[in-house]
This record gives C-alpha cells, sequence and structure tokens, in this order.
C-alpha cells in the first residue's frame, strides 16, 4: 500500500486547528487505498497551538508533532519540517484554510497518472483584490526577467513524489524556494486549479519581519523580484554580504535594484501598500521648493507649511499647483487642522534638526505612512536608529560625497570614481567607475574574478542598458561599473577592486 505524507507549518493557528484537522481526515478516509502519515511542525508559537497538537497527536497515531524551541522564520522551519516526510509521495498545504485539503484526492490522481509534482494553481482569490493584481502583475514581470521557467499564480501548495523531495533534500540550502528549485530541476509540474480563499482565522505571518533567517540566495524567491543586498548594518558594524549570509532580526540591509524594480520590492515586503496622493511639506526652503517642483506632475497634492509670510507669497507664485499654508508647523493643532493623519507622506525640511525630529515622531504617532526627515547633523546614527524617523536626508552628506569624490579625481587623474555616496552610516561607500581601455579583466566573467574581501559589484550599466550582476556577468569598456566597499579598502580606481 502506497503511503502518502500530509504536512503543514504552523504559527499561532489555535483557531484552525481542529477545523483543518477534521477536514484532512474527511478527505484521507474516503482514500481507503493509501495509508497516511500528517507531519505538523509548530515554529515556538506563542498561543494555544502546542497544546491544541498534542492533543491530536495523542488521539491519532497517524499524527506526528514537530515542536521548535525557537521561532526559526516560515522558511527555515518549514523546509525542516517538509523532509521529515517519508510518504511514497508528499502534499504540503497551510493552516489558513487558503489551501483547500479537499484538493487532495486529485493531487493523488494526477501524481498515479504519472507526474511528479503536482501543484495547485489560483485562478482567483478572495484576498484583497488590489494586492491580487500586483500578484499578478510581478508573476509576469519576473517571468519576463527571469532564464527559467517560472510559475504564475503558484505557492508550492501540491504535490511532492519522493524521488523529488529526495532532490529537494539535497540540495536544499538553509531557506530553500521549491518552486525556483523545481523550476532549476527541470520537472514537469502539473496543475490543478482552484479559486483561493480568504484566511479563515488569525493573521499571516509573511511581512517584512518574516524574511529575517533568510539567506540571500533565497531572497528571490520570497520578493519575487531581481534585487542585491550590497551592505548589511548589524549590531552598528557594517558587513559586505555573499550569497550564504543571513539576515537576522535589527540588521539593516542596503539594496541595489531597478527603479522599477524597487516599487516591487517595496509592495512586496508591505512597506509600500499605495501610491502617495497628498505629501505635507514642513518648512517652505529652498529643499522644500525644488522637491515640490520635480512632483508638480506627478499627481500628488503638495502642501507646504511655512512661517515666514513673505515666503510663502514666493513660493504661491512659484508653484501655483501646490497649497501653501502660513503657519507654524510645530503646531498640533494646525497639522490636526491640515489632516495629517490622513496624508501619505510627510517631510520635515525647516532648518531645525530638533523640530524636524519632533515633528517626524509626531507624523509617525498618527500612522502617517512614510515620514522623511531633513538633518544638518547625523552623527549620532545609534540614536537615531532608535527613533521612528524613517528616512533620513542629510544635505551636509551629499556636500561630502561630492567633496570625497573631487578630492579622489584630484589623487588619480584617470581612472577615478565618477561619483562616490557614503552608506551604512558611513561604514561603506557606493563608487560609479567608467571602463576604460586600462581597467584589468574585461570581459572576464565575474565568477571567475578573484576581488578583494568586502567589495561587490553591484550593477553594470552597458549603455542605456542596466544589469544586476551574476557569475556570469563581465565588464566591457564603455560600461559604467557599481561598486559597494567598505571605507578602509582605498578604493580609488576600479582595478583596486582585484586582488593583485
Amino acid at each position: 500500500m502506497k503511503k502518502i505524507s500530509l504536512f503543514t507549518p504552523c504559527f499561532n493557528e489555535e483557531e484552525n486547528l481542529y477545523e483543518l484537522y477534521a477536514r484532512v481526515t474527511a478527505v484521507m478516509e474516503q482514500l481507503t487505498e493509501y495509508e497516511y502519515e500528517y507531519i505538523f511542525i509548530d515554529n515556538c508559537s506563542k498561543d494555544q497551538t502546542p497544546c491544541i497538537l498534542r492533543t491530536i497527536a495523542s488521539r491519532d497515531a497517524r499524527v506526528k508533532v514537530i515542536f521548535n524551541l525557537k521561532n526559526f522564520g516560515p522558511s527555515r522551519s518549514g523546509s525542516y519540517g517538509f523532509f521529515q516526510t517519508s510518504g511514497d509521495a508528499s502534499i504540503c498545504f497551510a493552516c489558513d484554510f487558503q489551501d483547500p485539503p479537499e484538493l487532495i484526492p486529485e493531487f493523488i490522481r494526477q501524481w498515479e497518472q504519472g507526474s511528479k509534482v503536482v501543484w495547485g494553481k489560483k485562478k482567483g482569490s478572495a484576498e484583497n483584490k488590489v494586492m491580487y493584481a500586483v500578484r499578478c502583475l510581478y508573476y509576469k514581470i519576473i517571468k519576463g526577467m527571469s532564464e527559467n521557467e517560472q510559475y504564475e499564480n503558484v505557492t508550492g501548495f501540491g504535490l511532492y513524489d519522493r524521488e523529488v523531495v529526495e532532490l529537494l533534500k539535497q540540495y536544499a540550502g538553509p531557506s530553500p524556494n521549491f518552486r525556483n528549485m523545481i523550476s532549476e530541476f527541470g520537472y514537469p509540474v502539473a496543475f490543478v486549479e482552484y479559486y483561493q480563499p480568504a484566511r479563515k482565522a488569525g493573521h499571516s505571518s509573511y511581512n517584512l519581519f518574516r524574511y529575517m533567517n533568510v539567506a540571500l540566495n533565497d531572497m528571490y524567491g520570497i520578493v519575487k523580484c531581481k534585487t542585491l543586498v550590497c551592505a548589511v548594518l548589524r549590531e552598528g558594524r557594517a558587513i559586505a554580504p555573499n550569497g550564504n549570509f543571513v539576515l537576522r532580526e535589527g540588521d539593516r540591509i542596503f539594496v541595489t535594484a531597478f527603479t522599477n524594480t524597487l516599487t516591487i520590492l517595496l509592495k512586496n515586503l508591505g512597506i509600500i501598500t499605495h501610491k502617495a496622493k497628498r505629501a505635507i511639506f514642513c518648512g517652505g526652503g529652498r529643499v522644500s521648493y525644488y522637491l515640490a517642483k520635480q512632483l508638480e506632475n506627478s499627481g500628488i497634492g503638495i502642501q507646504i507649511i511655512e512661517q515666514d509670510a513673505e515666503r510663502c507669497r514666493q513660493l504661491a507664485a512659484q508653484l501655483p499647483s501646490a497649497c501653501v499654508i502660513q503657519g507654524d508647523a510645530s503646531n498640533q493643532r494646525l497639522l490636526e487642522q491640515e489632516g495629517i493623519s490622513g496624508c501619505d507622506a510627510v517631510v520635515t525640511l525647516t532648518g531645525l534638526d530638533e523640530l524636524n525630529m519632533i515633528i517626524s515622531l509626531y507624523g509617525a504617532s498618527c500612522k502617517v505612512p512614510q515620514i522623511i526627515t531633513k538633518l544638518g547633523h547625523i552623527e549620532n546614527t545609534d540614536i537615531l536608529g532608535n527613533l521612528s524617523l524613517d528616512s533620513v536626508i542629510s544635505p551636509k552628506e551629499l556636500c561630502c560625497n561630492t567633496i570625497v569624490q573631487y578630492v579622489r579625481a584630484m589623487k588619480n587623474q584617470t581612472g577615478a570614481a565618477l561619483t562616490v555616496h557614503t552608506i551604512a552610516d558611513g561604514q561603506a561607500e557606493a563608487m560609479e567607475f567608467l571602463v576604460d581601455g586600462k581597467v584589468k579583466h574585461c570581459g572576464v566573467p565575474l565568477k571567475e574574478l578573484k576581488l578583494k574581501k568586502g567589495v561587490l559589484v553591484v550593477c553594470i550599466a552597458k549603455g542605456a542598458r542596466m544589469e544586476i550582476p551574476n557569475g556570469d556577468s563581465c565588464f566591457n569598456i564603455g560600461d559604467i561599473a557599481y561598486i559597494v566597499t567598505s571605507k578602509e579598502k582605498g578604493i580609488y580606481q576600479l582595478n583596486d577592486i582585484f586582488e593583485s
């Protein structure tokens, strides 16, 4: 008799477990020609999930439970539990009923007909319509960008033959993405279409904070877009990561990606959920004017709060599409009257750092989705890191970057960096170099080069085409290369990135 392994990862699922177990049992009791096991892995739940699982397992010998001593993140925990299955075929599904267990018989039927991998494929969803449309869009975008087959509207919910499970186990990293690996292996996939219901109870654990404990090699399978993490700040220290680097809670990451890809990334991480329609600028100086001028044709409504009456008249004349308000931007009543709680962004641009920070903190308390704070002095990065300031900009730091660029150009009359920017609280630098005839190793794939430790090639511009590099990428004369390195490396020319 063939054996079917069923697998479900759990985290705080007390409201769903009993019903899920009952529905799965009802399905499997109809499949009398198979024996089965049902494995749960609990990722250190804080509710009654462990107690419920123990109760179910005590009543049904076919149920096995793995209890994690700490939360390892959904990817690592889920893959470990899945690899403990022992059946001729393994079927994995979530605990929230968005993966209907009633599809199990059809998965098994197609497996018996010869399919090694059978996945559920969403033909519609009861989730938020905007979010579902976004997911469908990025599936199409990624499909167009990837060299490997990319499957649209699948989550990995489905059946895997024993042969496939063993192969996944053999090649999986700490946080594998089964969909990408199946594509890499070249297995043909059979699909069972279904309409995805809404989550029945509880809350999804997949948000930005669930991506900790994920190796960078596996980030693509999670964020669904091509990005490169070029620097990580961990406990105040900048790190240039490689593909095996594993993110931890509290890490600050610096990402290289195309502009449109960054938008997809921020949406997929839940950082941006909708386009900004109205922004409040606190302070009417030159930065406010130039920023408002750039946004004139963006469809974003701009409100500028400025205390000086004459300056208000100038701004009103120069920016006819903006709403200019004379008043004190630190006045709570004024901010409430201008609708700070309903705006999409607050940008604090007064001449006083302390005032900008206070207004930004008040905006955070009003749940403003995006807050940008201008600071003239950002030396105390540890203090700033503990405040809800979101994005911080420093004109002084931007000016210093330009000066550094000029000084390096004077030191190296040829081959000097075109631009230099400090990142990661000043511990790393992002530089732009022109690849000329003096650059070594032109045309040689990056995977064959030996770069200095702590140096990353994050982008190569080939004319109008930008490329996020992989091991097969190479420099050619006329390209623009973008490099990130720690400041102490002393990179003055592009040739300095290579080991001598």
